[in-house]
């Protein structure tokens, strides 16, 4: 009987911890992203902006980062972990192609978080006016 209540409150620790350790994240902008047509001549670089809002219990923390291509420049505060209901605002740049064509990207967020990770995309097209 004291084996098995001391097993019963090593479990509900146990769970307690792992609840505290993780967390949930929320996209507040859709996570698949169409850039559109991008003028090679004109632009150098593009990107889109996502924030993913910490919408659980514990500090979001991003572990890391995996990019489909090593041309995508990410630029986030990996210093500080997000408190609950705290926003990070998580930024990527693709450089403009300099022959035109059709582009996909995805940048994958692993993290303390539910369903990680988190997948980002951005696709679109570089165009050439002249």
């Amino acid at each position: 009987m004291k084996t098995e209540r001391l097993l019963l409150i090593l479990i509900v620790l146990v769970a307690s911890c792992n609840i505290e350790r993780e967390t949930s994240v929320n996209l507040m902008t859709p996570p698949n992203y169409y850039i559109g047509e991008i003028d090679v001549e004109s632009t150098t670089m593009v990107g889109k902006e996502w924030l993913i809002k910490n919408s659980g219990r514990a500090k979001l923390k991003i572990d890391s980062i995996k990019l489909s291509c090593d041309c995508l420049k990410v630029m986030y505060d990996s210093t500080h972990q997000v408190k609950p209901n705290g926003i990070l605002p998580f930024r990527v740049l693709i450089p403009t192609e300099k022959e035109p064509g059709d582009f996909y990207r995805e940048i994958m967020i692993y993290g303390n978080f539910k369903n990680s990770p988190l997948v980002l995309t951005l696709e679109g097209s570089f165009v050439s006016t002249i």
